[in-house]
């Protein structure tokens, strides 16, 4: 063939014939595919039903904890903000502007891939939800003026401004001594670290994010880009710090059960499609006696 392809001659084709059983053992092992699969395939479905119920739950969990507080019977004021409703008469609802410094990173160009100041610095890819990734970091050059501005402290909240991926943070937690950050990510800051804690804001992002807050409007699905600009508008409520500390420590708590629930059901669901494969290939090959005779 063309390009130097092996191909298989075609008489070969014709006169190949794949070793088939006899026809009552190939329906036998048709009946009994068609019934195994159906049973796996629906306890598949009942699990994938499972985990979207535990995402359900979990982000109302955080959106009533970021949006109503955790006492049931505090009194309630109207935030003014669609998706906030009535908040906790004695929360602030600011702009996120006022209380948090929001810097976007350093912008990457061919010059700065190579200088006497290379540094580490996290791309959209390093920061998950709740994760940052540290390991093969790309280095930029970071000179004196720059490495002042986008140094990571410990207890920032990265937040993704673009993409599909608009309003997903991540707190880095000082993994590696220095470290920076490039373009298309914030770098959100409290002007303030005794009255707000990213912690808090964290939870905040996720609600809000889940929302659907950050989404564009009219028919355009997501904003391309959040600005800083836009960041620094948006209205959150803020409870005082010991309340934000109390409500951080009971959501970690409780998104943690629900997190290792749903682990377990996404593991076991894998363990079912592998389980699935196998049975297909070993019905098919003459592996299971009682299906040959």
């Amino acid at each position: 063939g063309a390009g130097g392809q092996k191909r298989v001659p075609e008489s070969f084709l014709k006169d190949w014939k794949p070793p088939l059983p006899p026809i009552t053992i190939q329906q036998r092992i048709a009946r009994f595919l068609d019934e195994k699969t159906a049973r796996i395939d629906a306890l598949v479905e009942k699990k994938q039903a499972l985990l979207e119920r535990l995402a359900e739950k979990r982000q109302a969990l955080i959106t009533r904890a970021v949006t109503k507080g955790l006492n049931p019977d505090a009194p309630m004021k109207p935030s003014d903000v669609d998706w906030l409703g009535e908040v906790p008469a004695h929360w602030t609802v600011a702009a996120l502007g006022y209380r948090y410094e929001v810097q976007l990173g350093r912008m990457l160009n061919a010059e700065r891939a190579d200088g006497e100041n290379l540094k580490p610095y996290l791309r959209v890819f390093d920061v998950q939800w709740g994760k940052i990734n540290t390991s093969d970091l790309p280095l930029m050059d970071f000179p004196p003026d720059a490495k002042l501005r986008y140094r990571l402290a410990p207890g920032d909240l990265l937040v993704n401004e673009g993409g599909s991926f608009v309003g997903r943070s991540a707190i880095w937690r000082g993994e590696i001594d220095e470290c920076y950050y490039q373009k298309a990510l914030h770098r959100v800051r409290p002007m303030n670290r005794c009255r707000d804690s990213t912690e808090f804001l964290y939870f905040v992002m996720e609600a809000a994010t889940r929302n659907m807050v950050f989404e564009g409007s009219g028919n355009q699905t997501t904003i391309d880009h959040l600005t800083a600009e836009q960041l620094r508008r948006y209205r959150f409520a803020f409870p005082p710090a010991n309340e934000q500390r109390l409500l951080v420590e009971n959501l970690t708590a409780q998104v943690e059960r629900i997190d290792a629930v749903s682990a377990a059901v996404n593991e076991s669901v894998v363990r079912l499609q592998e389980h699935r494969s196998a049975l297909i290939t070993a019905a098919v090959t003459g592996q299971l006696p009682e299906l040959n005779g």
